[in-house]
């Protein structure tokens, strides 16, 4: 890492300083952790004016979903996010076409995520044959390997998902799967 700059949600609209100081560090990729697309835009804009032309790395919320026209805007070009992969089995595609028809559009990472949410639940309940807390998390610890929606998922003991990843690069609007990083 070449350059920090502190990372706040306040009210602060002028950047110059900020971009200037990576800039003069000659930094080749930039970190935006935005959620909100319009301060990503108006920050790779104004990085942009400032004579930056490092490589810009955004979080894995970034959607073209969620852009004007469901495209990613010309601004992000070239720019890369990491992405949960997504499965393309039998059930998946129902899903996204019943989402589809529901919605007029398709369905983004959260809407598979919680889908596929409810479906441990229910599966561990079911495990169980009970609905506390307790019981649930015990059926979530023994249930091993996962397929969802969104694509298969391995629990272990820290409760946390170990899933394969996409790193995807924008282009022409849409994003491409550069790589497929697997734990």
């Amino acid at each position: 890492m070449t350059a920090f700059e502190a990372y706040t949600e306040d009210a602060k609209t002028d950047l110059a300083p900020q971009f200037g100081r990576i800039r003069k560090s000659r930094a080749q990729a930039i970190y935006l952790p935005n959620y909100s697309n319009q301060d990503l835009l108006q920050q790779v804009r104004e990085a942009r004016q400032a004579g930056i032309q490092a490589t810009f790395l955004f979080t894995e919320g970034l959607n073209a979903n969620r852009f004007p026209g469901g495209n990613f805007p010309p601004e992000l070009e070239g720019g890369y996010f990491t992405s949960s992969r997504q499965s393309t089995s039998e059930e998946s595609q129902k899903f996204r076409n019943l989402f589809r028809q529901r919605f007029s559009e398709d369905p983004d990472k959260d809407a598979l995520q919680a889908y596929d949410a409810f479906g441990l639940i229910f599966q561990a309940v079911e495990s169980q044959r009970k609905a506390d807390p307790e019981s649930i998390q015990k059926g979530l610890h023994s249930l091993g390997s996962y397929q969802g929606i969104s694509g298969p998922l391995l629990y272990k003991e820290s409760g946390d998902p170990i899933v394969d990843i996409a790193i995807m690069r924008i282009q022409k609007g849409g994003a491409e799967v550069c790589q497929v990083v697997q734990p």
